[in-house]
Protein backbone atom coordinates (compact mmCIF):
# COMPACT_ATOMS: atom_id res chain seq x y z
CA UNK A 1 0.00 0.00 0.00
CA UNK A 2 1.30 3.34 -1.09
CA UNK A 3 1.79 5.01 1.82
CA UNK A 4 1.11 8.56 -0.17
CA UNK A 5 -2.46 7.35 -0.29
CA UNK A 6 -3.00 8.41 3.29
CA UNK A 7 -4.26 11.86 1.92
CA UNK A 8 -1.72 14.16 2.49
CA UNK A 9 -3.81 17.17 2.73
CA UNK A 10 -3.65 20.79 3.48
CA UNK A 11 -2.50 24.17 2.09
CA UNK A 12 -1.59 27.15 2.84
CA UNK A 13 -3.16 30.90 2.07
CA UNK A 14 -1.68 32.62 -0.74
CA UNK A 15 -2.50 35.56 -2.90
CA UNK A 16 -2.36 35.27 -6.67
CA UNK A 17 0.40 33.74 -8.36
CA UNK A 18 3.60 35.00 -6.30
CA UNK A 19 2.00 33.65 -3.33
CA UNK A 20 0.33 30.51 -4.82
CA UNK A 21 0.78 27.11 -3.38
CA UNK A 22 1.51 23.94 -4.22
CA UNK A 23 0.32 22.21 -1.54
CA UNK A 24 -1.96 18.97 -0.64
CA UNK A 25 -2.07 17.43 2.67
CA UNK A 26 -2.28 17.60 6.31
CA UNK A 27 -4.24 19.70 8.71
CA UNK A 28 -2.39 20.24 11.88
CA UNK A 29 -0.65 24.06 13.10
CA UNK A 30 0.43 24.67 16.64
CA UNK A 31 0.92 20.54 17.46
CA UNK A 32 1.84 19.14 13.82
CA UNK A 33 2.14 20.91 11.25
CA UNK A 34 0.17 21.09 7.80
CA UNK A 35 1.37 19.65 5.04
CA UNK A 36 1.34 21.76 1.86
CA UNK A 37 1.01 20.48 -1.93
CA UNK A 38 -1.55 22.27 -4.26
CA UNK A 39 -0.56 24.59 -7.29
CA UNK A 40 -2.36 28.18 -6.48
CA UNK A 41 -3.87 29.05 -3.51
CA UNK A 42 -5.51 32.31 -3.83
CA UNK A 43 -8.07 33.58 -1.16
CA UNK A 44 -10.78 35.22 -2.51
CA UNK A 45 -14.06 36.38 -1.06
CA UNK A 46 -17.84 34.64 -1.44
CA UNK A 47 -19.56 37.06 -3.57
CA UNK A 48 -22.75 35.33 -3.54
CA UNK A 49 -24.44 33.37 -1.00
CA UNK A 50 -28.17 33.45 -2.15
CA UNK A 51 -29.93 30.20 -2.79
CA UNK A 52 -29.48 29.04 -6.12
CA UNK A 53 -32.89 28.92 -7.96
CA UNK A 54 -34.55 25.14 -8.59
CA UNK A 55 -32.59 23.92 -5.74
CA UNK A 56 -35.59 23.43 -3.33
CA UNK A 57 -36.26 19.94 -5.43
CA UNK A 58 -32.82 19.11 -5.19
CA UNK A 59 -31.89 19.37 -2.11
CA UNK A 60 -35.53 18.28 -0.16
CA UNK A 61 -33.63 14.51 0.31
CA UNK A 62 -31.04 15.66 2.21
CA UNK A 63 -33.08 17.87 4.54
CA UNK A 64 -35.01 14.94 4.61
CA UNK A 65 -32.28 13.17 6.04
CA UNK A 66 -30.83 16.02 8.27
CA UNK A 67 -34.35 16.46 10.00
CA UNK A 68 -34.65 12.87 10.55
CA UNK A 69 -30.84 12.45 11.61
CA UNK A 70 -31.34 15.93 13.62
CA UNK A 71 -34.37 14.32 15.53
CA UNK A 72 -33.63 10.31 16.06
CA UNK A 73 -30.28 9.67 16.58
CA UNK A 74 -29.52 8.16 19.92
CA UNK A 75 -27.01 10.31 21.30
CA UNK A 76 -28.54 14.14 21.10
CA UNK A 77 -25.64 16.03 22.28
CA UNK A 78 -24.20 14.78 18.98
CA UNK A 79 -25.94 15.95 16.57
CA UNK A 80 -24.01 19.86 16.74
CA UNK A 81 -25.65 22.50 14.10
CA UNK A 82 -21.96 23.17 13.38
CA UNK A 83 -20.43 19.87 12.81
CA UNK A 84 -23.25 18.31 11.27
CA UNK A 85 -23.14 21.09 8.67
CA UNK A 86 -18.98 21.28 8.59
CA UNK A 87 -19.30 17.42 7.65
CA UNK A 88 -21.82 17.94 4.97
CA UNK A 89 -19.74 20.41 3.61
CA UNK A 90 -16.58 17.83 3.64
CA UNK A 91 -18.98 15.20 2.27
CA UNK A 92 -19.88 17.05 -0.17
CA UNK A 93 -16.24 17.81 -2.03
CA UNK A 94 -14.96 14.18 -1.11
CA UNK A 95 -17.67 13.52 -3.61
CA UNK A 96 -15.11 15.06 -6.30
CA UNK A 97 -12.86 12.43 -5.60
CA UNK A 98 -9.58 14.73 -5.00
CA UNK A 99 -9.22 13.88 -1.77
CA UNK A 100 -6.21 15.07 0.38
CA UNK A 101 -6.04 18.57 -2.15
CA UNK A 102 -9.76 19.84 -2.40
CA UNK A 103 -11.27 20.51 1.40
CA UNK A 104 -13.11 22.43 4.02
CA UNK A 105 -10.97 24.04 6.67
CA UNK A 106 -12.79 25.33 10.30
CA UNK A 107 -11.41 28.92 11.61
CA UNK A 108 -9.56 26.81 13.63
CA UNK A 109 -7.82 25.12 10.53
CA UNK A 110 -7.20 28.08 8.68
CA UNK A 111 -5.80 29.77 11.32
CA UNK A 112 -3.34 26.94 12.10
CA UNK A 113 -2.12 26.91 8.45
CA UNK A 114 -1.30 30.61 8.70
CA UNK A 115 0.56 29.54 11.60
CA UNK A 116 2.50 27.22 9.74
CA UNK A 117 3.74 29.63 6.89
CA UNK A 118 5.55 31.38 9.13
CA UNK A 119 7.72 27.98 9.51
CA UNK A 120 7.46 28.48 13.04
CA UNK A 121 5.28 26.83 16.12
CA UNK A 122 4.76 24.52 18.84
CA UNK A 123 4.21 21.15 19.26
CA UNK A 124 6.21 18.05 18.33
CA UNK A 125 6.77 18.67 14.36
CA UNK A 126 4.70 16.00 12.40
CA UNK A 127 2.75 16.27 9.29
CA UNK A 128 -0.66 14.64 9.99
CA UNK A 129 -3.31 13.43 7.53
CA UNK A 130 -6.31 11.14 8.44
CA UNK A 131 -6.95 8.13 6.58
CA UNK A 132 -9.67 5.48 8.03
CA UNK A 133 -11.13 7.45 10.25
CA UNK A 134 -7.49 7.30 11.90
CA UNK A 135 -4.89 10.46 11.99
CA UNK A 136 -1.84 9.12 9.91
CA UNK A 137 1.96 10.23 10.20
CA UNK A 138 3.03 11.73 6.71
CA UNK A 139 6.33 12.32 7.69
CA UNK A 140 8.47 13.51 11.00
CA UNK A 141 9.83 17.24 10.54
CA UNK A 142 13.74 16.99 10.61
CA UNK A 143 15.39 17.28 13.80
CA UNK A 144 12.17 17.86 16.15
CA UNK A 145 10.57 16.06 19.07
CA UNK A 146 8.69 13.54 16.76
CA UNK A 147 12.18 12.56 14.91
CA UNK A 148 14.00 11.93 17.68
CA UNK A 149 11.12 9.66 18.82
CA UNK A 150 11.28 7.64 16.40
CA UNK A 151 8.26 8.70 14.62
CA UNK A 152 8.07 7.41 10.90
CA UNK A 153 6.10 7.99 8.06
CA UNK A 154 2.69 5.88 7.96
CA UNK A 155 2.43 5.49 11.96
CA UNK A 156 -1.57 5.14 12.63
CA UNK A 157 -1.76 7.59 15.50
CA UNK A 158 -4.32 5.24 17.60
CA UNK A 159 -4.97 6.95 20.84
CA UNK A 160 -3.29 10.36 22.11
CA UNK A 161 -2.90 10.55 26.04
CA UNK A 162 -5.17 6.97 26.41
CA UNK A 163 -8.08 9.01 24.29
CA UNK A 164 -8.95 6.69 21.32
CA UNK A 165 -8.80 8.89 18.37
CA UNK A 166 -11.46 6.80 15.99
CA UNK A 167 -14.18 9.54 17.17
CA UNK A 168 -12.25 12.44 17.15
CA UNK A 169 -12.04 15.11 14.28
CA UNK A 170 -8.12 15.64 12.60
CA UNK A 171 -8.97 19.23 14.01
CA UNK A 172 -9.64 17.70 17.95
CA UNK A 173 -6.85 15.45 17.51
CA UNK A 174 -4.00 18.07 16.69
CA UNK A 175 -6.06 19.96 19.83
CA UNK A 176 -4.93 17.09 21.87
CA UNK A 177 -1.34 16.71 20.63
CA UNK A 178 -0.65 20.59 20.64
CA UNK A 179 0.27 22.07 23.74
CA UNK A 180 2.78 24.02 25.34
CA UNK A 181 6.45 23.86 25.15
CA UNK A 182 8.14 21.53 27.73
CA UNK A 183 4.90 19.64 28.42
CA UNK A 184 4.63 16.11 27.10
CA UNK A 185 2.10 14.06 25.28
CA UNK A 186 1.65 10.24 24.83
CA UNK A 187 0.96 9.25 21.75
CA UNK A 188 -0.36 5.46 20.74
CA UNK A 189 1.11 4.19 17.69
CA UNK A 190 0.48 1.21 15.46
CA UNK A 191 2.83 0.95 12.58
CA UNK A 192 1.80 -1.03 9.52
CA UNK A 193 5.31 -1.64 8.13
CA UNK A 194 6.08 -3.77 11.15
CA UNK A 195 2.79 -4.85 12.62
CA UNK A 196 3.72 -2.99 15.88
CA UNK A 197 1.71 -1.13 18.54
CA UNK A 198 4.12 1.41 20.46
CA UNK A 199 3.90 4.10 23.00
CA UNK A 200 6.11 7.15 22.53
CA UNK A 201 5.94 9.66 24.80
CA UNK A 202 7.44 12.63 23.30
CA UNK A 203 8.07 16.41 24.68
CA UNK A 204 6.47 19.14 23.15
CA UNK A 205 9.04 22.05 21.91
CA UNK A 206 9.06 25.35 19.80
CA UNK A 207 9.23 24.19 16.63
CA UNK A 208 11.69 26.18 14.01
CA UNK A 209 12.06 24.42 11.05
CA UNK A 210 14.90 25.10 8.43
CA UNK A 211 13.79 25.38 4.53
CA UNK A 212 17.01 24.18 3.45
CA UNK A 213 19.90 22.42 5.12
CA UNK A 214 23.00 21.13 3.32
CA UNK A 215 26.46 19.17 4.62
CA UNK A 216 29.12 17.34 2.75
CA UNK A 217 29.08 13.17 2.41
CA UNK A 218 32.05 12.26 4.55
CA UNK A 219 34.75 10.65 2.30
CA UNK A 220 33.15 12.18 -0.46
CA UNK A 221 32.53 15.16 -2.64
CA UNK A 222 28.93 15.33 -2.75
CA UNK A 223 26.80 16.97 -1.00
CA UNK A 224 23.56 16.39 0.58
CA UNK A 225 21.06 19.15 0.04
CA UNK A 226 17.66 19.07 2.01
CA UNK A 227 14.59 21.12 0.85
CA UNK A 228 11.86 20.69 3.31
CA UNK A 229 9.58 22.89 1.94
CA UNK A 230 9.07 25.78 -0.75
CA UNK A 231 7.95 28.26 1.36
CA UNK A 232 9.18 31.65 1.10
CA UNK A 233 12.49 32.05 0.63
CA UNK A 234 13.61 28.37 -0.52
CA UNK A 235 15.13 29.60 -3.29
CA UNK A 236 17.70 31.60 -1.67
CA UNK A 237 18.37 29.60 1.32
CA UNK A 238 18.90 27.33 -1.90
CA UNK A 239 21.15 28.92 -3.74
CA UNK A 240 23.05 29.76 -0.38
CA UNK A 241 23.49 26.15 0.15
CA UNK A 242 24.72 25.64 -3.46
CA UNK A 243 27.26 27.88 -2.98
CA UNK A 244 28.44 27.09 0.30
CA UNK A 245 28.80 23.36 -1.30
CA UNK A 246 30.45 24.25 -4.27
CA UNK A 247 32.82 26.38 -1.98
CA UNK A 248 33.55 23.10 0.29
CA UNK A 249 34.75 21.43 -3.01
CA UNK A 250 31.37 19.79 -3.89
CA UNK A 251 31.70 18.30 -7.50
CA UNK A 252 28.47 16.49 -6.59
CA UNK A 253 24.91 16.83 -4.96
CA UNK A 254 21.82 14.68 -3.53
CA UNK A 255 19.01 16.66 -3.95
CA UNK A 256 16.52 15.40 -0.90
CA UNK A 257 12.98 15.76 -1.85
CA UNK A 258 11.73 13.24 0.45
CA UNK A 259 8.76 13.86 2.59
CA UNK A 260 8.47 17.19 0.94
CA UNK A 261 4.83 18.13 0.99
CA UNK A 262 5.28 20.92 -1.42
CA UNK A 263 4.47 24.99 -0.86
CA UNK A 264 4.03 27.73 -3.20
CA UNK A 265 4.10 27.55 -6.59
CA UNK A 266 6.97 30.29 -7.24
CA UNK A 267 9.00 28.78 -5.38
CA UNK A 268 8.45 25.76 -7.04
CA UNK A 269 9.23 27.30 -10.70
CA UNK A 270 12.41 29.21 -9.28
CA UNK A 271 13.82 26.05 -7.60
CA UNK A 272 13.63 24.17 -10.64
CA UNK A 273 15.20 27.15 -12.44
CA UNK A 274 18.63 26.89 -10.72
CA UNK A 275 19.28 23.45 -12.27
CA UNK A 276 17.30 24.05 -16.03
CA UNK A 277 18.29 26.61 -18.71
CA UNK A 278 16.07 29.44 -18.74
CA UNK A 279 13.02 29.32 -20.70
CA UNK A 280 12.64 25.16 -20.20
CA UNK A 281 8.85 24.64 -19.27
CA UNK A 282 8.84 23.80 -15.85
CA UNK A 283 5.08 22.88 -15.55
CA UNK A 284 1.57 23.44 -18.13
CA UNK A 285 -1.33 24.67 -15.71
CA UNK A 286 -4.67 23.46 -17.07
CA UNK A 287 -7.73 25.45 -16.50
CA UNK A 288 -11.03 24.16 -16.27
CA UNK A 289 -12.20 25.08 -19.71
CA UNK A 290 -8.78 23.98 -21.48
CA UNK A 291 -7.05 26.57 -21.49
CA UNK A 292 -3.12 25.65 -20.79
CA UNK A 293 -0.60 28.15 -19.30
CA UNK A 294 3.06 27.27 -19.59
CA UNK A 295 5.39 28.93 -16.67
CA UNK A 296 8.90 28.57 -17.99
CA UNK A 297 12.72 28.66 -15.79
CA UNK A 298 14.15 32.10 -15.04
CA UNK A 299 17.20 32.92 -15.51
CA UNK A 300 20.54 32.91 -13.56
CA UNK A 301 20.71 29.17 -12.18
CA UNK A 302 23.66 28.47 -9.96
CA UNK A 303 23.27 24.58 -10.17
CA UNK A 304 22.93 24.09 -14.56
CA UNK A 305 26.05 21.80 -14.63
CA UNK A 306 26.78 20.13 -11.68
CA UNK A 307 25.65 15.90 -11.48
CA UNK A 308 23.01 15.69 -9.17
CA UNK A 309 20.54 12.72 -8.08
CA UNK A 310 17.14 13.96 -6.76
CA UNK A 311 15.83 11.33 -3.62
CA UNK A 312 11.87 11.38 -3.57
CA UNK A 313 9.23 9.26 -1.89
CA UNK A 314 5.69 8.47 -1.37
CA UNK A 315 5.39 11.72 0.72
CA UNK A 316 7.11 14.09 -1.97
CA UNK A 317 4.30 15.91 -3.25
CA UNK A 318 3.15 18.89 -5.23
CA UNK A 319 5.49 21.67 -5.42
CA UNK A 320 7.97 18.79 -4.98
CA UNK A 321 6.65 16.68 -7.40
CA UNK A 322 6.87 19.88 -10.07
CA UNK A 323 10.50 19.93 -9.43
CA UNK A 324 11.07 15.92 -10.27
CA UNK A 325 9.22 15.93 -12.95
CA UNK A 326 10.97 18.80 -14.72
CA UNK A 327 14.29 17.37 -13.59
CA UNK A 328 13.63 13.99 -15.12
CA UNK A 329 11.87 15.23 -18.28
CA UNK A 330 15.28 16.92 -19.33
CA UNK A 331 17.43 14.41 -18.30
CA UNK A 332 19.16 16.49 -15.43
CA UNK A 333 18.90 14.44 -12.65
CA UNK A 334 18.15 10.57 -11.51
CA UNK A 335 15.23 10.05 -9.28
CA UNK A 336 15.48 7.86 -6.72
CA UNK A 337 13.02 6.23 -4.16
CA UNK A 338 9.38 5.71 -4.68
CA UNK A 339 6.26 6.89 -6.60
CA UNK A 340 5.28 10.76 -5.18
CA UNK A 341 2.38 11.86 -3.54
CA UNK A 342 0.31 12.15 -7.04
CA UNK A 343 -1.05 15.86 -6.52
CA UNK A 344 -2.16 18.26 -9.14
CA UNK A 345 -4.77 20.43 -8.55
CA UNK A 346 -4.16 24.17 -8.36
CA UNK A 347 -5.78 24.93 -5.13
CA UNK A 348 -8.07 28.39 -4.83
CA UNK A 349 -9.35 29.50 -1.15
CA UNK A 350 -12.18 31.15 -0.55
CA UNK A 351 -13.16 32.71 2.62
CA UNK A 352 -16.62 31.95 4.67
CA UNK A 353 -18.82 33.89 6.10
CA UNK A 354 -18.00 32.40 9.51
CA UNK A 355 -14.11 32.38 8.93
CA UNK A 356 -13.91 28.63 7.67
CA UNK A 357 -12.46 28.22 4.41
CA UNK A 358 -13.05 26.53 1.08
CA UNK A 359 -10.14 25.18 -0.68
CA UNK A 360 -11.04 24.17 -4.59
CA UNK A 361 -9.37 22.73 -6.94
CA UNK A 362 -9.68 25.02 -9.77
CA UNK A 363 -7.06 24.07 -12.24
CA UNK A 364 -4.37 21.06 -12.92
CA UNK A 365 -1.15 21.32 -13.34
CA UNK A 366 0.93 18.96 -15.89
CA UNK A 367 4.90 17.82 -16.48
CA UNK A 368 6.60 19.53 -19.47
CA UNK A 369 5.89 16.60 -21.47
CA UNK A 370 2.01 16.81 -20.79
CA UNK A 371 2.05 14.18 -17.87
CA UNK A 372 -0.72 14.38 -15.59
CA UNK A 373 0.44 13.82 -12.11
CA UNK A 374 -2.78 13.83 -10.05
CA UNK A 375 -3.67 10.24 -8.70
CA UNK A 376 -0.58 8.93 -10.74
CA UNK A 377 2.56 10.53 -8.93
CA UNK A 378 6.04 10.94 -10.40
CA UNK A 379 7.89 7.06 -11.24
CA UNK A 380 11.46 7.15 -9.77
CA UNK A 381 14.23 6.18 -12.54
CA UNK A 382 15.60 3.97 -9.88
CA UNK A 383 12.99 2.22 -7.48
CA UNK A 384 14.48 1.85 -4.08
CA UNK A 385 11.99 1.63 -0.75
CA UNK A 386 13.49 1.56 2.26
CA UNK A 387 13.36 -1.11 5.29
CA UNK A 388 10.45 -0.51 8.82
CA UNK A 389 13.99 0.15 10.26
CA UNK A 390 15.83 2.05 8.02
CA UNK A 391 17.14 5.31 9.19
CA UNK A 392 17.14 8.31 7.16
CA UNK A 393 19.90 9.93 6.79
CA UNK A 394 19.79 13.76 6.44
CA UNK A 395 22.13 16.97 6.59
CA UNK A 396 21.44 17.03 10.13
CA UNK A 397 22.74 13.50 10.87
CA UNK A 398 25.26 13.98 8.42
CA UNK A 399 27.41 16.27 10.65
CA UNK A 400 27.52 13.73 13.29
CA UNK A 401 28.62 10.72 11.39
CA UNK A 402 31.90 9.31 10.27
CA UNK A 403 32.30 8.29 6.69
CA UNK A 404 32.76 4.32 8.34
CA UNK A 405 29.17 5.35 9.70
CA UNK A 406 27.94 6.67 6.39
CA UNK A 407 29.27 3.51 5.04
CA UNK A 408 27.12 1.24 7.03
CA UNK A 409 23.96 3.43 6.77
CA UNK A 410 21.05 1.49 6.09
CA UNK A 411 18.97 4.43 3.94
CA UNK A 412 19.27 2.43 1.08
CA UNK A 413 18.07 5.14 -1.11
CA UNK A 414 20.66 7.85 0.25
CA UNK A 415 23.33 4.84 -0.85
CA UNK A 416 21.74 4.21 -4.38
CA UNK A 417 22.27 8.11 -4.91
CA UNK A 418 25.67 8.10 -3.49
CA UNK A 419 26.30 5.09 -5.78
CA UNK A 420 25.38 6.89 -8.67
CA UNK A 421 27.30 9.37 -8.22
CA UNK A 422 30.36 7.97 -7.57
Amino acid sequence: MRAAKIGIVLLVLGSLLMCSFVTGVVLTGAALRPSTTSALARVLPVTDSSQPTGTEDRFKVFWEAWRLAKDNYVDEKATDDQKMTYGAIQGMLDSFGDQGHTRFLSPQEAERQAQWIQSSFTGIGAEVTRRDNRPVIVTPIEGTPAEKAGIKPGDVVMKVDGVDTVDLSLDETITKIRGPEGSSVTLTIYRPSTNETLEKTITRAKIQEKIVTWAMVPGTTVAHVRLNKFSQGATKELQTAIDAAKKAGATGMIFDLRSNPGGLLNEAISVTSQFVPAGSVVLKQRERGGKTTEYQAQRGGSALDIPMVVLINQGSASSAEIAAGALQFYNRAKLVGETTFGTGTILSTFKLSDGSELVLGTAEWLTPGDRMIRRQGIDPDVKQELGPDAQLVTPSTLKTMTEQQVQNANDLQFQEALKLLK
